[in-house]
């Protein structure tokens, strides 16, 4: 009795610790909030098995436990700026995991988004995306009409601004709508990203029999996003140089168990800063031979499977 009184006990305390982990889903204090449980999970175990082997393990295990605690918080006080993500699109809608591009937009959605550095309001906006998951954007229906389509990251996709502002939208609005325009950018997509929506054929659907114009809006950072050096990159198409400098597709970046274990660790500002960002850096690699393989590639398939002209604008982010 006295065994499944304990036994009880420990499985009460691990449901009330699960239970507030879901209710609170800590963004940057994860590991604080873990530690806490544990700490209080082997202060009972030492009180159960005190005077024994068992219960000096458990009192170490509460002393390791609370200084735990703290890194997270040591780590948002000493971080440059605390970035905080309101309204309905950063809780509800998100991102959409996908097996071929790592996230996709959830289609039929309009949300609010709202982003604070330091307490100071950067944007306050409204994200439309229509029933094919990309960014709404207002432009000729016109089967005859020609084809620019945009491809790329927050830049393309148009973060921190309304739906009428963003660089498809504009490009429309400058030409009267003449154009056949559609926005295919994703924030966090990289050029591995702009690759396997042409491999795949996802543009096909989309177009005319006329002219076509494919506009890729890059940054620097892109080169490393193909070589997965961010925790949020875990997920994706990969690609590697062979020896005779010919691209190959190597499936997803990180198997699903990775990916998840990566997104559990990036809800701690600790282990983000201190452990899974310095060593997904440290084993990367130099990026930028992969990232010129990516470019040519895309170019060539526009060229070849599109008969599309493959334009590239590189945005100088630094």
């Amino acid at each position: 009795m006295t065994r499944a009184r304990w036994v009880g006990g420990l499985l009460l305390l691990v449901l009330i610790a699960s239970a507030l982990l879901y209710a609170v889903r800590p963004r940057l204090l994860l590991l604080t909030y873990c530690s806490a449980s544990l700490f209080v999970i082997a202060c009972y175990a030492a009180v159960w098995f005190r005077r024994s082997a068992v219960g000096n393990y458990f009192t170490a295990l509460a002393a390791v436990s609370l200084m735990s605690c703290f890194l997270d918080p040591f780590a948002v006080l000493t971080a440059r700026s605390v970035i905080r993500l309101e309204g309905s699109w950063s809780d509800r809608y998100h991102y959409v995991w996908d097996s071929d591009l790592g996230v996709l937009l959830p289609p039929g959605v309009v949300a609010q988004a709202r982003k604070l550095t330091n307490d100071h309001l950067d944007y306050d906006v409204t994200y439309s995306i229509d029933a094919n998951g990309h960014r709404v954007t207002s432009a000729s229906k016109d089967a005859a009409a020609q084809n620019v389509f945009f491809l790329g990251c927050s830049f393309t996709f148009g973060q921190g601004l309304n739906d009428d502002q963003t660089l498809p939208q504009q490009f429309s609005n400058a030409t009267n709508g003449r154009y056949n325009v559609v926005n295919f950018g994703v924030p966090t997509y990289g050029v591995h990203q702009v690759l396997r929506i042409l491999e795949l054929g996802l543009p096909e659907r989309f177009l005319t029999q006329q002219k076509r114009y494919f506009v890729y809006t890059a940054i620097a950072d892109h080169a490393r996003r193909a070589a997965a050096m961010y925790d949020w990159a875990s997920r994706g198409p990969a690609y590697q140089l062979a020896p005779d400098g010919q691209l190959e597709y190597q499936g997803s970046v990180r198997s699903i168990l990775a990916s998840y274990a990566i997104a559990i660790a990036s809800r701690s500002l600790f282990l983000t800063n201190y452990v899974t960002g310095p060593l997904l850096a440290r084993f990367a690699g130099d990026p930028v031979p992969l990232y010129l393989g990516l470019v040519k590639r895309a170019r060539d398939l526009a060229h070849d499977k599109y008969h599309a002209k493959f334009i590239m604008i590189f945005w100088d982010a630094s």
